[in-house]
Parts: structure tokens; C-alpha cells; sequence
């Protein structure tokens, strides 16, 4: 173990010491706190002399416990943030939360000097996720609400019905968070035999006799709000021009940092007092209001800077904090911790489905307003988990996908509303479907002599996989906030692992040489996209951002066709020239871009031999549906039968597919989603019966070729995309008479 990881588990270990020692403290403060408010100490088992002493211990033990956590922190200023970073393990990411920060350039008096010197001045604070207002410790009344609601289940037996109602009778008094809470933390020792009671009011079940021992507070409110997994420093950088010209790193930071009263302070100098007209708060809130403190507590800096800095500013000011006290497995479990505690406070904790409402609206609310669910949602919730752990992508839900991705135990996310939803699944499926007609047919027809069978099959399960508009991880919302999760890397950075025992350079690592190549293009073409601090006109940026659309506004169709047409064409015309002499130049240029991204030079591909009209016909049918979209509703009914079209093209033989044979009055949609799922289905067949044929020996490897110009020649006995489907083949078959769309297709048998 390194001196770095020994610092990591020393600090793991002396903070839940400290944390233990805190809530031995506060238990006794309250004991003490109650024995006051009671009857006379004579009267009680426990007197105050005792308390007194346990009091005094327990301020003792955790002094003592604060002291030896922040003695091991000091360790950490020994080598700088960037230093540390260096030691941990690349493979493992960073979950960086939002920092909300302030600025303001002063000006100072040197100390014994009339010369006035720059400073720029950066304040910190922490986001509302890191806030944890939740109050783990129940309260008197909670505890009698708990009783009710257990013997309330009892007496309901198997019956969901009486359950829910008990539900309902407690989320009416706490509401449905709290209430999720004060039934998981005070539970009867027999709770399993009742939850799987067969007979209502068993009386062997009773759980007036299973009461847990639990000392409960006198007050809702007996903590302070703290911001949680703040990082050790932060690290505040300043740019001019693309360079780095300051870089100061701040003091150490409290863990956790108070950012609100405590109303039951365990030290003198954290309570609030008033003085006159003023308010004197805590200590532990200095950082909040004075920015001396805040300094002090790792919560703000100062810059010296220079007059030409003072006077044209900064081009960019990036802060950056890593907690790199804790590691994967300490870290993880408190972002386990931090997100139950948001689950169980007034706000909630949820994750947000793909096409929440943003904006309220004259149609419909904003999905962010608020999150006290009903009762019947919430019961539910909290009874039953909203998901299943699964390997397999069809069945996956958002919320183990999110767990995976934040590197948590997904039960920590069975019980969050909408974990149980497919957005990530049905983004995968539609890439699947969707495959064969786009960049499938793509890269097959117009490729396939630079792209080979294996890479194509590669880049299909690379596309599959990886690759969506929706993005790898649902949002979250904490409270009202929503929150995106947003996988970043340093892309000019990025070092792909490499397997020392294989030759051959890997699908990953070629593609990511062709991608490198095409970033260049896209950061050249990059420069022209408005965005918020680019030079030019203010206004007229802000109208070019405004005016930009969040997916596509328009869809184009342009006509291609091939050298052997294009040369019967212009042939008419006596152009034969012309046209060889426009496909080479085109071809060169072509080869040129290919060669540019690791390519042969000499790399002449299919869709170099196509030559594009120079008009487009705007396709202005719908994308999707010809009703207006929507969420929740499904694509409207198309066939007689009733089924939209994509269900229709699931159950449908390859017959109807192709004829559109809907029913009898009933059009084929024209909706650019179906002609492409239409088009997918069409082409798996073919694909599956090119597969079969060259299995069974009936195939050469060029006959999956379309041909461009097709039975056009005197005696052209050429195959079309098709016959290969409408060809019998009894090696496949059986039998001399099927054919392998029959075959592939039972609906046809």
C-alpha cells in the first residue's frame, strides 16, 4: 500500500469514528435535552448528574475524534491536488457535482505601504445536491405514526388494499418521503412475518410485542444542513488566450461543511446569538458571510494578479475540486448515502424520463414543480422495487443502468421513482432496428471496399452498444432541480487500453485514429456555431443560439446514381468526356479526405463511382407520426387489425411488408420512421437469406453486390437484391420447391 493509500484508508477509518462519536454526542444532548423538559431529575431513572458525566465523555470522545481526523487531512497539503491525482486509477471516473461561484476584483494596501496591489477574489458554494437536510432520527410522534401503520398492516393481513389505506393514513400526516423513511427505520422484529401473513389479525403476528428499542427526539429539527462529498481543495485556474497564467489552490475543506443553523449545536461556539440588531452566527457559518473565513475554511481564495490583469480581466476562470481523501469504495458508498438521504427529505429524489416538460405552458405543467407524489404512487414505490437487476440490455432498466454508470448498488436506486423506466433500452432497440437501413446499408453499398464484413459487424455492435441521441444515463431531479449526467473526457487525451498479447491493431484503436482525424474537421467546423462568450456582436450571437433548433428542423433527399448510368446518360449527349473527366477529379478529391484519416491512397470506394444531383426534395411528411407526438401515447393505429406500424411490422409475413398491405381501406403511413423500419425489416430478410445461401456453398462473396443497371443488357440474367429471397434452395429447404423467403418467413408457408 502507498503512503497516498494509506493516507485514503486512515482518513475512511478516522471519519466514521468522528461521524460515530458525533451521534453518541448529540444521542446524550437529546437524553439530556429531554430530562430537562420532563419531570424533576429525582424522578428520573437516569439523573443529571450522570448524564452530566456521559455528556462530558461524549464531548470528550469526539474532540478527541475531530482533532485526530483533521491531524490526518493535514497530510493532504503535503503535495499538491495535481500531484495526488496522479496516483489513482485511471480506469476509475470522476463525479464532478456543480459549483456555484462568485467573483470580484479589489483592490488592496499593502501592508505598511501606500502602493495598492490587485487581487482577485473567488468565493465557492456548493450545489443543493450536495446539501443533505434529512433527519435520520425519528421523532416521538413519528414513532407513534409508525406504530399505527404496523398494526395497521397486521390487521390488514394479505390485503393490498387495507395496506395502502394504512399508507395513506401516514403519508396524511408526514408526507410520502418522510413516511418512506420513519417505516424503514422503525420497523417491528417480526416485520417479515407480517408483510407475508396469509390471515388477517393473525395473533401470533401482533406486533405489539415486537417493538424495537429506539430513543427518539423531542424535535423535528436537530441538525444542521451540511453539504456532503465536497472535495479536499479546490483548484482555481485563470486562461488569457488559451494559457494558463494562474493557478492557487485553496486551504482544506470541512468534511462535512455546515451550511445552515444547528439547533442543537454540540460545540459553544456554534450556536446563533443576537447582539442589538445584528446576528452573530456560528462559527461553523462564518464561511457563509465573511469572506476572510471563507478563505480560511477552503471555501474561497484570493488572487494576487497584475495592473494589465486587473484592468482586461480573464478570458476563463476554471475551479475544480477532487475529493481524493476517499477512494472508489468509500466514495461510492457516500454517493449511496447522499442520494438516499435526498429520497427521504421534503424535496425527493427521482429520475427524470425523456421528455419531461422543462417550462409550464398553457398545455401541460413542468415536470419539475414538484415531487410530492399520491398516495398510491408512493406506496407503491416504497412496497414494491420498480426493477429487477438483469445482464441483459432488453430488460435493463434506467435506474441499474444509472447505478452503473455512478458506480452504486443498484438497490439504492429500486425504490426512486421512474427507475423502472426503458429510455435507455428503447434507444438502444431503435438503434438496433434501425440499423440495416441506415448506416448497415451505408457502409455495405457505398463502402465496402475500404470497409471489410468484420469491421462492419464491429461497428454495428460499437454503434448498438454505445451510441445515443438520449445519452448513456437518465437525468435526475433533487427537488425541483433537474440534473443531467454527462460522460466528458479530454478526447486529444484519450489513450485506449491495449492487450500486449495481440498483434493486430484493435476495432477501438482504428476507430478512434479515424476519429481523431475527423475532429480536426469538426473543431475547424466548430468555430462557426455561436455559443455564449464568443467574439462578434453579443446580440446578434445571442439571436443565432435562440435561433438554433434542439433536433432537426428539416430533412432533404438528393438523388445519386452510379458511373455506369451517368456515362449512358451523358452519352446522349455527347458527353462521355466530360463525365469520365468530373467522376476522376471528384474520385481525387474524395481519395484525398480518405487518405487524410489513415486510408490508402489509391482507396477507391463505391460512393466515389455516385455522382449527387444538385437539387433536394424536401421531404415534408411526417417524421414520426402524422398526429401530434407525444410521450406517453403510442404511434396511432394504422392497419385494420388495429396495431400501429411498428407493430404491424413485427407480426406482419414479408409479403404484406412489402405490398403495405394494411387492410382493406387502410393507406400505408407515409411517415419517414416507418419507410425506414419498412426498409430495415426488408433488407434483415435478404440479409439472412444471403447468410443461408453462402452457408449452404450458393453464394460468391460479390453476389452480395446490388447491381446498379439491372436486366437493362440483351440476355442480363443477373440476380436482383430479391431473387436471392424467391430462389429455392434445398441444401437450406429441403426441398426443391421453397424458397427462402418461405423459409425465413413461416406467415408464408
Amino acid at each position: 500500500m502507498s503512503e497516498f493509500e494509506q493516507i485514503q484508508s486512515g482518513l475512511a477509518r478516522l471519519r466514521a469514528e468522528r461521524r460515530r462519536s458525533e451521534e453518541r454526542l448529540r444521542a446524550v444532548m437529546l437524553r439530556r435535552r429531554a430530562l430537562d423538559a420532563k419531570a424533576p431529575a429525582g424522578e428520573e431513572e437516569t439523573g443529571p448528574n450522570e448524564l452530566d458525566s456521559q455528556l462530558a465523555d461524549a464531548k470528550r470522545a469526539y474532540d478527541e475524534a475531530r482533532l485526530a481526523e483533521l491531524e490526518q487531512s493535514v497530510a493532504l497539503t503535503d503535495t499538491s491536488p495535481m500531484e495526488q491525482v496522479e496516483q489513482l486509477d485511471d480506469s476509475i471516473p470522476f463525479l464532478l457535482f456543480p459549483v456555484r461561484i462568485e467573483t470580484r476584483f479589489m483592490e488592496r494596501k499593502a501592508p505598511g505601504s501606500r502602493d495598492t496591489r490587485h487581487q482577485l477574489w473567488v468565493r465557492f458554494y456548493p450545489d443543493d445536491i450536495q446539501i443533505d437536510t434529512h433527519e435520520p432520527q425519528l421523532t416521538e410522534s413519528e414513532v407513534r405514526d409508525a406504530r399505527t401503520y404496523w398494526n395497521e398492516v397486521w390487521k390488514s393481513g394479505p390485503s393490498e388494499v387495507g395496506r395502502l389505506g394504512a399508507w395513506r393514513a401516514l403519508v396524511d400526516s408526514i408526507g410520502p418521503n418522510r413516511a418512506t423513511w420513519v417505516v424503514e427505520a422503525y420497523v417491528p422484529l417480526n416485520s417479515n412475518d407480517i408483510l407475508n401473513a396469509t390471515t388477517a389479525e393473525d395473533p401470533l403476528l401482533n406486533p405489539t410485542g415486537y417493538w424495537p428499542d429506539y430513543e427518539a427526539k423531542p424535535d423535528a429539527w436537530s441538525r444542521p444542513p451540511v453539504a456532503r462529498l465536497m472535495p479536499d481543495r479546490f483548484v482555481v485556474s485563470a486562461y488569457i488566450g488559451g494559457r494558463k497564467v494562474v493557478e492557487v489552490t485553496g486551504n482544506l475543506i470541512a468534511d462535512p461543511l455546515v451550511v445552515g443553523m444547528d439547533p442543537d449545536p454540540v460545540d459553544d461556539d456554534q450556536s446563533i446569538e443576537v447582539e442589538g440588531d445584528a446576528i452573530r452566527v456560528s462559527a461553523d457559518m462564518q464561511w457563509m458571510v465573511d469572506f476572510d473565513e471563507a478563505v480560511r475554511a477552503g471555501m474561497g481564495v484570493r488572487i494576487d494578479i497584475t495592473d494589465e490583469q486587473a484592468r482586461s480581466g480573464f478570458d476563463r476562470l476554471l475551479v475544480l475540486g477532487l475529493r481524493l481523501s476517499d477512494d472508489s469504495d468509500t466514495a461510492g458508498a457516500a454517493v449511496e448515502s447522499l442520494l438516499k438521504a435526498h429520497r427521504h427529505s421534503p424535496g425527493g429524489f427521482s429520475l427524470v424520463p425523456v421528455g419531461t416538460p422543462t417550462n409550464n405552458t398553457s398545455e401541460s405543467e413542468s415536470g419539475f414543480s414538484t415531487f410530492e407524489s399520491g398516495a398510491e404512487t408512493s406506496f407503491d414505490l416504497m412496497a414494491h422495487g420498480q426493477f429487477s437487476e438483469t445482464d441483459d440490455w432488453k430488460s435493463k432498466s434506467d435506474g441499474q443502468r444509472l447505478a452503473e454508470w455512478l458506480g452504486i448498488a443498484s438497490g439504492t436506486l429500486a425504490h426512486v421513482e421512474h427507475s423502472g423506466g426503458t429510455d435507455a433500452r428503447d434507444a438502444r432497440a431503435m438503434n438496433t432496428a434501425l440499423w440495416p437501413a441506415t448506416l448497415g446499408y451505408f457502409m455495405e453499398e457505398m463502402m465496402a471496399r475500404v470497409i471489410s464484413a468484420e469491421d462492419r459487424a464491429d461497428t454495428r455492435d460499437f454503434f448498438i452498444q454505445y451510441v445515443s441521441g438520449r445519452g448513456p444515463a437518465s437525468a435526475i431531479r433533487i427537488g425541483t432541480q433537474p440534473y443531467g449526467i454527462l460522460p466528458a473526457t479530454a478526447w486529444s487525451r484519450l489513450t485506449l487500453p491495449s492487450d500486449q498479447n495481440v498483434a493486430d491493431e484493435s476495432f477501438e484503436d482504428r476507430l478512434k485514429s479515424i476519429l481523431d482525424g475527423m475532429s480536426r474537421d469538426w473543431e475547424s467546423m466548430a468555430a462557426d456555431v455561436s455559443y455564449t462568450g464568443k467574439d462578434g456582436d453579443p446580440y446578434e450571437t445571442l439571436l443565432d443560439i435562440i435561433g438554433l433548433h434542439a433536433s432537426t428542423a428539416e430533412i432533404h433527399q438528393r438523388t445519386a446514381v452510379g458511373a455506369e448510368y451517368l456515362t449512358n446518360y451523358l452519352n446522349l449527349g455527347s458527353r462521355h468526356l466530360t463525365a469520365l473527366h468530373l467522376m476522376g477529379y471528384w474520385s481525387s478529391q474524395g481519395q484525398r479526405a480518405l487518405a487524410a484519416l489513415g486510408y490508402a491512397p489509391d482507396a477507391l470506394p463505391e460512393i466515389f463511382e455516385k455522382t449527387f444531383f444538385a437539387g433536394s426534395t424536401l421531404l415534408d411528411g411526417p417524421v414520426v407520426d402524422d398526429v401530434p407526438l407525444s410521450e406517453s401515447d403510442p404511434i396511432r393505429t394504422y392497419s385494420a387489425d388495429g396495431q400501429n406500424y411498428i407493430r404491424w411490422i413485427l407480426d406482419s409475413s414479408l409479403d404484406a411488408i412489402r405490398s403495405e398491405d394494411f387492410g382493406p381501406d387502410h393507406e400505408a403511413p407515409t411517415a419517414l420512421l416507418y419507410l425506414l423500419l419498412r426498409h430495415a425489416a426488408m433488407l434483415s430478410y435478404w440479409d439472412g437469406a444471403m447468410l443461408l445461401h453462402a452457408g449452404s456453398g450458393n453464394l460468391d462473396s460479390g453476389d452480395r453486390k446490388e447491381t446498379e443497371l439491372l436486366h437493362i443488357s440483351t440476355g442480363d440474367e443477373t440476380l436482383g437484391k430479391w431473387d436471392y429471397l424467391y430462389t429455392p434452395n434445398s441444401v437450406v429447404t429441403g426441398d426443391t420447391a421453397s424458397t427462402l423467403a418461405t423459409y425465413l418467413d413461416p406467415e408464408q408457408a
